[in-house]
């Protein structure tokens, strides 16, 4: 069975409704949420030409080992891309462009997203649009066939009870993945609503001083305390948004921000790793050993 002999069908996991896949949907909707996110500036935000990117083609991607129907191939070929080292959009979800299938297969600076889609060959019609770098390795899968996404868990952690048949072409599904599927649009909006309520907030790429920027997205919940994890982080990134007006999107002031987050971040970690290096010098103090010779390369704070 293919996936497309069946389909449309009701979704078990989606209260037995039906979903539908619209290319111009999906490009439209995460669009409107790349220029929602707060720390990214409209100027990070590529769109596709209007014959679509040029470099994505079915040969491009074969060359990485990557194989996609002709309707996944044309929703990447026009698919909105961030451009930045880190273009971060929620926890553990970092955008995958794929623009970068110009790069040689064995180019150091490959990312490891396309060796990781190559290797696990998902179904055809189903595209990877994130990528983590947390221990197991989430990743978001949208189905071209219904225009859902289910979340993806590398290794096998979990194990739940299958949610379709065997022969479903959305069996996939069961293997390695939550067993939630949401449609694109619930998708998104429930993260626009953790980025309003300033329960994940990022710190935004930092060109300048190179090495400053979130390596994820910091979290906490508003009724944390001092000592939480990321506290300090996020009560001084809360601070800092809603100076600059936000969740009030009309007033948010968001080039003005981010470089404020910038200068404010720069001065935090300085502080942190002058921090550690007070620690540090106490605990040779305390054993009597001597602190090695300081280093002419910048600590980055990575």
């Amino acid at each position: 069975m293919t996936s497309q002999d069946s389909f449309p069908l009701p979704d078990p996991r989606l209260n037995n409704k039906i979903a539908h896949y619209d290319r111009n949907e999906v490009i439209a909707n995460l669009h409107s949420f790349y220029n929602f996110l707060p720390h990214i500036s409209a100027s990070q935000i590529a769109t596709a030409p209007p014959d679509g990117w040029p470099e994505i083609t079915a040969s491009s991607l074969a060359v990485h080992g990557i194989y996609k129907t002709p309707e996944a191939l044309e929703l990447l070929r026009y698919l909105p891309y961030i451009s930045c080292d880190q273009p971060w959009i929620m926890i553990t979800a970092m955008v995958c462009d794929y623009r970068r299938v110009t790069l040689s297969p064995t180019a150091r600076e490959k990312p490891l997203w396309m060796y990781q889609v190559a290797e696990k060959q998902w179904p055809a019609w189903v595209v990877q649009l994130t990528s983590g770098t947390d221990r197991e390795d989430h990743r978001y899968m949208l189905d071209t066939t219904d225009g859902t996404i289910t979340m993806h868990c590398t290794g096998g952690h979990f194990e739940y009870p299958p949610t379709y048949e065997p022969d479903d072409p959305r069996g996939w599904r069961d293997r390695e993945c939550y067993p939630e599927t949401v449609t694109l649009k619930d998708w998104l909006e429930k993260w626009r609503e953790e980025y309003r309520q300033t329960t994940v907030l990022a710190v935004p790429e930092d060109s300048i001083y190179d090495g400053y920027g979130s390596w994820d997205l910091f979290f906490g919940g508003l009724e944390d305390k001092p000592g939480s994890y990321n506290f300090e982080e996020m009560d001084g990134l809360r601070k800092i948004y809603r100076e600059y007006g936000w969740p009030d999107r009309e007033k948010y002031r968001k080039q003005a921000c981010i470089q404020a987050i910038q200068h404010w971040y720069r001065s935090f970690m300085e502080g942190k790793r002058k921090e550690r290096r007070i620690e540090l010098l106490e605990f040779w103090k305390q054993r009597g050993i001597a602190p090695p010779e300081e280093s002419n390369t910048q600590d980055t704070g990575k």
